[in-house]
């Protein structure tokens, strides 16, 4: 999926003349469209500093002063308010015993503060360093007094590196799978590079795909969601949040709600026995009761609403739009709820929910699992009973929801790449014969007579040949990753099979896919562009399916001025991937800059159903509604672009436009003035709205400081003419 920047702010051109137009085209050029590179035009926060005093006689210096400014209520400081979250701490008060079964599950341990007794042993003194081939810097684990670290260092012709970071947080599994650190660097989160891998006892390198060979990734509020009961994070920001604030793992409130006005009112009620304030999931429908596991278990990624909305009960949907795109590889990394429901048992029940199976209580037993089968179905009711041998024949979940994997989450580790340490159980219930041969084949293993020994072998054969195929077929649709995954499977049966050259052939042409992808990120970033389309061409001749590649590529042939050429690459972006939002960004955008608005509204509507409520999307929307006329709807857009990030300084600046044009100017001059402010005064077309809109609004001393900050900005002829122009109008009225 493609993110869009949220630091790209190029001032609106609301005029629609061709100046104007290609001012914006450049700027589309060299900020906006680079691989969403961040890094905006101007400069945020900047504090106010004093109005610069006029010459001595200067007719503007006479006029008195205007009342002072309201910052508008749209971008004033957002800090989230505690709805009532207390920690599970606190639940424990009247409910220890339940508490304490609960500390023992994968839920609680989802995120936590790292604790000495429980690091991995790769923390233990004489740990090996890690180095790959396919790794230039070296990493080592430090355990010292104060807690734990990460150690990155080494050497490239481009770069050097010599890193420390304190591991901070942890994302456990509690030994099953990954153990994945976060650090903070002042309030802001990241994720670092290296996991410890339980399945092998060893660290692993996570390979980044968004981020190339960086040793840091933002933790986004979405990861957070899934990790943690609460937290507070600061608006517009991708990943600073208020740290005292985070209740890590996923506790009693996740699923019960808020519970403070429950806690307060027990607490003065002591012998109350019926529960106040409170969810019982048991109590909610089933759709209601799915939506709780599927806040994270499902495709549900993208906000509808605000962060940190959804309460128990809601319908998830009026919260998150869900992915739709197909293939595990592109899974969220935990999607049970979409298969399940694709379940016959699902389907044909009214009852069947994650809790018929799950205990969220306690730890999972595979045993309760099993039961759960025949609470509908009969032993008979299963064609291969009377076939199977006895001591097998109640593996129901064995042989109807086999574990796999999990491909989406992805490492490299000293020896090997793209090895995946999670082995999910498939939770769309169904018949999977090679889950039934496996079963078999454990069985037979166990037995000590030549029939068996024959059969294991013929059941071995029959499984590595059908993992192979299926490798083979999505090695042959461009499915790499998952083609490894399906390999990896046959390698679990025969481990010295010729599959392996199957495995290094899909690894070395995933590998080229993402150091191709890395290569052209940096060709678009130093604006090579006709080196960069050659690159992203080169990818697509490898994989002609990656819909992140059409996007980028369309972007540098609009640059070059082949627009056809742009729009087939746009027009792949959402046949490879439904939920793309990128090519109906840019074909808005390209529609805007050309003055042809109505195409524009219409394309960045549809990307903003995809990737709903951005500051980015809606705040081009805006602009585009501006050119149509429309100032109401680009009001509308605005403030949804200005409730997403308060400091986008782009969107204040075209709100004042919008609101200009409703007659609402004392408005007007707040979100220009706000905008000037918070560019730190350095840019000529922000205070250019600042004076205009001073003017509507018969504020001179606001006029005066914004012309003199203006003068010191001014850089050719047509930005002195302009202030002349806006001089003599002042003096005319």
């Amino acid at each position: 999926m493609t993110e869009l920047s949220q630091g790209d702010h190029p001032s609106p051109s609301l005029k629609g003349n061709s100046s104007g137009r290609s001012m914006l085209l450049s700027t589309l050029v060299v900020v906006v469209i680079l691989l969403g590179l961040v890094g905006g035009f101007w400069i945020f926060m900047g504090r106010r500093a004093n109005p610069i005093a006029g010459p001595a006689g200067n007719d503007l210096a006479r006029h008195a002063k205007s009342p002072p400014l309201e910052v508008p209520v749209e971008l004033q400081p957002v800090r989230y308010s505690n709805p009532g979250y207390v920690g599970a701490k606190v639940c424990g008060e009247c409910h220890q015993a339940r508490l304490d079964e609960f500390r023992k599950t994968r839920h609680f341990r989802a995120c936590c503060t790292p604790e000495g007794d429980q690091a991995p042993v790769g923390f233990e003194p004489g740990t090996a360093e890690f180095t790959s081939s396919n790794w230039p810097f070296r990493f080592q684990p430090v355990r010292e007094a104060g807690g734990y670290l990460e150690k990155i260092t080494g050497e490239t012709p481009s770069r050097r590196i010599d890193e420390r970071h304190r591991i901070d947080l942890v994302y456990g599994s509690k030994g099953k799978a990954d153990e994945v650190y976060f650090t903070w660097q002042e309030n802001r989160l990241f994720e670092l590079p290296f996991a410890w891998l339980h399945p092998w006892n060893c660290w692993g390198k996570q390979i980044y795909g968004d981020v190339g060979d960086n040793v840091l990734r933002t933790t986004t509020p979405r990861c957070l969601e899934c990790h943690t009961t609460y937290f507070e994070h600061v608006a517009g920001t991708e990943n600073e949040y208020h740290r005292e604030s985070i209740l890590p793992g996923v506790t009693c409130e996740n699923c019960h709600g808020p519970g403070r006005e429950h806690v307060d009112h027990h607490r003065t009620h002591p012998g109350l026995k019926e529960a106040f304030a409170i969810v019982h999931p048991g109590h909610l429908s089933r759709e209601r009761q799915m939506d709780l596991c599927a806040q994270c278990h499902s495709p549900a990624l993208h906000h509808r609403d605000k962060l940190l909305s959804y309460r128990p009960g809601d319908d998830l949907d009026k919260h998150f739009r869900s992915l739709t795109i197909e293939g595990i590889e592109n899974d969220h990394v935990a999607n049970q709820t979409k298969y399940l429901r694709r379940s016959k048992c699902f389907q044909g029940s009214d009852s069947l929910t994650c809790h018929t199976c799950h205990d969220p209580h306690r730890s999972t037993d595979p045993k309760v699992a099993g039961d759960a089968c025949a609470k509908c179905h009969q032993p008979t009711a299963c064609h291969a009973h009377e076939r199977l041998p006895v001591a097998v024949r109640g593996q129901c979940v064995d042989c109807h929801m086999p574990n796999y994997y999990r491909v989406a989450v992805k490492f490299r580790i000293a020896d090997d790449e793209y090895v995946f340490p999670m082995r999910p159980r498939e939770h769309r219930i169904g018949i999977y014969p090679r889950a039934h041969q496996e079963v078999l084949l454990g069985w037979h293993k166990g037995q000590s007579t030549p029939t068996s020994r024959d059969e294991s072998e013929h059941l071995t054969k029959e499984l590595v040949e059908s993992w192979t195929k299926e490798g083979d077929n999505l090695r042959a649709a461009d499915r790499f990753v998952a083609a490894i995954g399906a390999y990896r499977e046959a390698l679990r049966f025969a481990p010295e099979s010729a599959v392996r050259s199957k495995i290094a052939h899909a690894i070395q042409i995933q590998s080229e896919l993402d150091a191709g992808r890395l290569e052209a990120q940096q060709l678009v970033a130093q604006g090579r562009t006709g080196e960069a389309i050659e690159s992203l061409e080169n990818l697509l001749k490898l994989s002609p399916s990656q819909a992140t590649v059409h996007g980028r590529l369309g972007t540098m042939y609009e640059i070059k001025g082949q627009h056809e050429k742009a729009l087939e690459h746009w027009a792949a972006v959402n046949r490879y991937d439904p939920d793309d939002a990128y090519g109906h960004n840019m074909r808005g955008w390209t529609a805007y800059v050309n003055g042809r608005y109505a195409e524009a509204i219409e394309a960045f509507r549809r990307a903003d159903a995809l990737l709903p409520a951005t500051a980015e999307i809606n705040y081009r929307w805006g602009l585009a509604c501006l050119g149509a006329k429309d100032a109401k709807m680009a009001a509308e857009r605005l403030r949804v672009s200005l409730k997403a990030n308060p400091e986008h300084v782009g969107a204040m600046q075209a709100m004042s436009h919008a609101l200009r044009e409703q007659g609402k100017f004392p408005e007007a001059v707040s979100f220009a003035a706000e905008a000037a402010r918070r560019s730190n005064y350095q840019n000529f077309d922000v205070l250019i709205s600042w004076i205009e809109a001073s003017l509507d609004a018969h504020r001179a001393d606001d006029v005066q400081e914004a012309i003199e900050r203006a003068e010191l900005l001014v850089h050719n002829v047509n930005q002195r003419m302009k202030l002349d122009e806006l001089r003599q109008r002042l003096l005319r009225e």
